[in-house]
């Protein structure tokens, strides 16, 4: 017995003829005797007593119309239910966003999610870029974004592009037109670890090239990477929205790589959640944000050409 045999079987109670049955299901005739007789066959009893008039069900007949339209209900119950989790995704997601990205895209992104997905509960989790994988795997969060410095290493949806400037607290007029990532051997570099997942590191992708830097301290946070920059005890190597505003009043200075190195941004999610529905539409706002920031320029992937105060 499946839902198409008590679908039609309903029909025909209700509609008190095949004929009926057959118009208002779009459905041969034939085709409804043969899924009713099946239906008999298989428990043994009649169903229907037929009549010149038409078909009215037997004391069986109306035991199996009561079950027929309660799982019906239950059916159409369950397809809304799921059909609503499509259009209206609730429930709670939480994303990982390391802290460089995280001042250009939290703000707005929260902002966007109560606009946009009010039934679905946005937990931002500053993470280390670092370990996004491993808390996607362990399900410590659903979505996570993290950095790659080639497009090769790249798995997951790419947000952005930015790229990469030594950063200082003082001028350094050698620079001002731009250093090779050779230069950077001989500047102290205040840097984040690399460790479990060297390939964002700039430090790793100088050594493949033969390059040894000099780092001075590793630092897995931001805050405290600009602060030490801002003091001067050694320089950083940093995308434009992670010292945007302290580049903006002055506070730091900032010098690209010439030629230029660039650092992917990338969205992914867990392997046993990227098809809930309230992650999916989180997933499908942190692109359609991502890109709207990249257009206006409140997310930099380079640094703008504007004026700025001085120290």
């Amino acid at each position: 017995m499946d839902l198409r045999q008590l679908r039609y079987f309903a029909a025909i109670v209700e509609e008190g003829s095949f004929s009926a049955a057959a118009g208002r299901l779009n459905v041969a005739q034939s085709a409804l005797s043969l899924h009713v007789k099946r239906l008999e066959q298989r428990f043994g009893l009649d169903l229907l007593v037929r009549q010149h008039s038409g078909v009215r069900p037997t004391e069986a007949g109306v035991r199996l119309l009561d079950h027929a339209r309660l799982i019906l209900a239950q059916v159409r119950a369950a397809e809304r239910d799921l059909q609503a989790a499509v259009e209206q995704p609730a429930g709670a997601v939480t994303i990982g966003i390391p802290a460089g990205v995280g001042r250009v895209l939290n703000g707005p992104l929260l902002e966007a999610a109560r606009s946009e997905l009010p039934n679905v509960s946005l937990e931002i989790v500053e993470v280390l870029p670092t370990i996004v994988g491993e808390w996607l795997a362990d399900g410590l969060i659903k979505l996570g974004l993290r950095y790659e410095l080639e497009r090769s290493s790249a798995v997951g949806d790419i947000l952005a592009e930015e790229q990469l400037y030594l950063v200082s607290g003082k001028r350094l007029p050698r620079w001002d037109n731009g250093l090779s990532l050779a230069d950077l051997a001989g500047i102290p570099l205040i840097m984040p670890t690399c460790t479990p997942n060297p390939a964002h590191c700039i430090a790793t992708h100088a050594a493949g090239r033969g390059i040894a830097l000099d780092i001075a301290a590793r630092v897995d946070s931001l805050a405290t990477i600009l602060e030490l920059v801002m003091a001067q005890p050694g320089q950083a190597v940093l995308t434009a929205g992670a010292f945007l505003n302290e580049w903006r009043q002055g506070k730091l200075f900032a010098y690209p790589l010439v030629p230029p190195v660039r650092r992917f941004v990338l969205l992914s999610a867990g392997a046993e959640t990227g098809t809930e529905p309230a992650v999916e539409a989180v997933r499908g706002l942190v692109m359609r944000k991502a890109r709207s920031l990249l257009a206006s320029g409140a997310w930099p992937e380079r640094l703008p050409i504007e004026a700025r105060s001085a120290a």
